[in-house]
């Protein structure tokens, strides 16, 4: 992975315990050398984002094995989601807007609103689908509850793992 705790290790420790597999965590100093390496064949694989892989799998370096979102990527629809094989399985990054602690509803259901005119136009959408994202808009209850369970999700893939970062 590209280190100790990051998302691209936390993915392989979730796929690792709900598929039961038996791998080894190599720990690299960033994306770079471990990319380096599954492609020269020091190592077997590793997960990394769409967009800095798809070259290199485009060019025939490497070969995709599935996405980590709950659905296939618009960049690489030919790819099966790990969903597909692991119900319920999903390491897909996600952004999101917030606001600190006790701002107004009032400004809370404004910033919300032009947010989503924002998002639903094309130029947003096609931003985003260059990058290998896609538009998911929300209530800000539901955005909360979002946060809830990414946080129920993550902390169990570092439990699990006993990831340590020293």
């Amino acid at each position: 992975s590209s280190g100790n705790g990051s998302t691209s290790h936390l993915t392989m420790e979730m796929m690792k315990t709900q598929a039961g597999l038996n791998i080894q965590h190599i720990p690299y100093k960033g994306s770079v050398p471990a990319l380096a390496d599954v492609i020269s064949g020091q190592t077997q694989m590793g997960w990394d984002t769409a967009v800095f892989l798809l070259p290199h799998v485009k060019a025939g370096k490497l070969r995709a094995l599935a996405v980590a979102n709950p659905k296939r990527s618009a960049l690489m629809p030919d790819i099966a989601a790990a969903a597909e094989t692991l119900p319920g399985f999903s390491s897909g990054a996600w952004l999101g807007l917030l606001a600190p602690a006790g701002t107004p509803k009032e400004i809370i259901q404004r910033l919300n609103f032009e947010s989503h005119k924002y998002f639903r136009t094309t130029e947003a959408s096609e931003k985003l689908a260059t990058m290998g994202g896609e538009v998911w808009l929300s209530t800000p209850d539901e955005f909360q509850a979002h946060i809830r369970s990414e946080n129920i999700k993550w902390g169990k893939a570092v439990k699990d793992a006993a990831v340590r970062l020293d």
